[in-house]
């Protein structure tokens, strides 16, 4: 080890000369916070300019005004830090397409209740409940229903409205969207009538709204972020979005952003979390395009939460434990947030064969517990098939990317901090002479981030057996550049611990 003198020696003035460096060491690994990103439509409401601005350090309630309420960014936002309170969140909103109309739905009122009876809604898994009195034409019951769907305020993402049916004596309430676009034909909406007698209600056709048309462009929002890194992106985009998967939609968008910008000095490791409600046939489509390890489709099927919402849970659940464990086994882990599933789990709780299919397809499927309580089946990327189309599951669950992601980002901040204005050389030969101070050789970096390796070791994170085998291997390389004296090369051969998901038992009974 060379020394640095801490007085010069050609001082004379005779004393005891002290330097104290409680910062000699380089950062702790895994000491920097993790962070998200939000990318979600405003509606006309929210304050946030679209395109060109990002929203740093914001709350649920800030992202209500910038957003608007009851908008899917906030309702994401929301569910996102009913996970994980205390998760740094930035915000982008991507403009709306100037020819986007907004998804409506209509619930209609016949008739007249001879008994009074309850309205009972459900839109996007919200309850509403509203009497409809004995005596009582279709306009009071209709009125009474969009009263108590605009009493829920900013939990709520539609607008009730409620007119005549035609010419009437039938009234409906009507449901609009409060962002324009396709991502408003993934609200579902049931209705029921409780008790009493006389009268009915039509819920929307399909239980959806529709006719919302005209997709978002995130291109412009994505080319704000140079020079940002987030460690999740949550993508707040419509099912059918997420369901085209190409390079042309905005989960596309940004797969290709963050490919773009991984590799090279200002690498940005990052991942992108979508939600997704639709079918499972649809949502394969979308993975089989994506196909990508550093993205992830959380899908509840017919779930009536909003997509983002679950792409909220999904992301507040992920920081919350890999800020713990890069390599967290989340598999049945249930969501706190607030998330409403299916509407009839007797149709739409996944069985076993629909899982195991989701998990062969990059599908990160949500399942139910004996209580209804939802949890992830698996949390995996949606990368399952090599480039010639054969099954891959080099790259399935999160916690390879997250695991490998956590290691190299310790490492880029520790060796700069490690060896400050160092020179650099090839290892010495046995009888050479020591290297002259601020001089490293090639075995002291490889000792410094073998250290590092031990650590992600005991963490849990970085697989033993696997690094071993590299090392006795040499397959661990770090060389001077044969090109460049200055540069030293590292190769680092990684396997992340994978998680307990499942158990072989075989039970044999033998007969005396």
């Amino acid at each position: 080890m060379s020394v640095n003198p801490v007085v010069s020696p050609s001082v004379k003035t005779p004393s005891v000369y002290i330097s104290v460096n409680l910062k000699a060491g380089a950062v702790a690994p895994g000491s920097a916070p993790l962070k998200a990103l939000i990318l979600a439509s405003k509606s006309s409401v929210g304050t946030i300019t679209a395109d060109t601005e990002l929203a740093e350090n914001v709350s649920a309630e800030d992202v209500k005004g910038l957003c608007g309420l009851g908008t899917p960014g906030y309702l994401a936002t929301k569910r996102l830090f009913e996970e994980y309170p205390l998760a740094q969140v930035d915000l982008v909103a991507p403009a709306v397409n100037v020819s986007a109309v907004a998804a409506t739905g209509v619930i209609t009122f016949s008739g007249s209740p001879t008994e009074s009876r309850t309205i009972r809604a459900y839109i996007s898994g919200r309850r509403v409940e509203a009497v409809w009195a004995a005596g009582d034409d279709a306009q009071a019951g209709a009125e009474a229903l969009r009263d108590a769907a605009n009493a829920l305020g900013a939990e709520m993402p539609i607008v009730a409205t409620a007119l005549v049916n035609g010419a009437g004596p039938d009234w409906d309430m009507i449901s609009t969207f409060r962002v324009p676009g396709p991502i408003g034909n993934d609200c579902r909406v049931y209705v029921q009538l409780i008790g009493g007698a006389g009268g009915t209600v039509a819920a929307p056709a399909g239980n959806t709204l529709a006719g919302g048309t005209g997709e978002p462009d995130y291109t412009n929002a994505i080319s704000i972020l140079t020079g940002k890194e987030y460690d999740l992106i949550l993508n707040c985009c419509s099912n059918a979005d997420a369901q085209d998967g190409s390079s042309s939609s905005n989960p596309g968008r940004v797969k290709t952003d963050i490919d773009l910008r991984k590799t090279g000095g200002a690498a940005k490791l990052q991942q992108q979390v979508v939600g997704v409600t639709a079918t499972l046939t649809d949502v394969k489509t979308g993975t089989g395009n994506i196909n990508d390890e550093e993205s992830q489709l959380s899908f509840c099927l017919a779930g009536q939460s909003l997509p983002a919402e679950f792409g909220g849970a999904e992301v507040g659940a992920r920081l919350r434990e890999e800020s713990i464990d890069p390599a967290k086994n989340r598999i049945g882990m249930p969501y706190r947030a607030r998330l409403f599933g299916a509407f009839d789990l007797s149709l739409d709780k996944p069985d076993e064969t629909e899982i195991e299919d989701a998990l062969n397809t990059g599908v990160s499927i949500i399942t139910y517990a004996d209580d209804g309580t939802l949890l992830p089946a698996r949390p995996i990327t949606t990368y399952h098939k090599d480039a010639l189309g054969n099954p891959d599951a080099r790259v399935l669950d999160v916690s390879i990317p997250t695991g490998v992601f956590a290691v190299a980002k310790d490492l880029r901040v520790a060796l700069p901090q490690e060896y400050p204005q160092k020179k650099l050389s090839k290892n010495l030969e046995p009888g050479d002479d020591p290297p002259p101070p601020d001089v490293v050789e090639e075995r002291d970096v490889q000792a410094f981030i073998g250290q590092r390796i031990r650590f992600w070791i005991s963490r849990g994170v970085v697989r033993r057996d696997k690094w071993e085998e590299a090392i006795a291997n040499e397959t661990f390389v770090v060389q001077v550049n044969p090109s460049d004296p200055s540069q030293l090369d590292i190769v680092l051969p990684l396997s992340i611990v994978p998680p307990l998901a499942k158990f072989g038992i075989d039970v044999r009974h033998f007969r005396n």
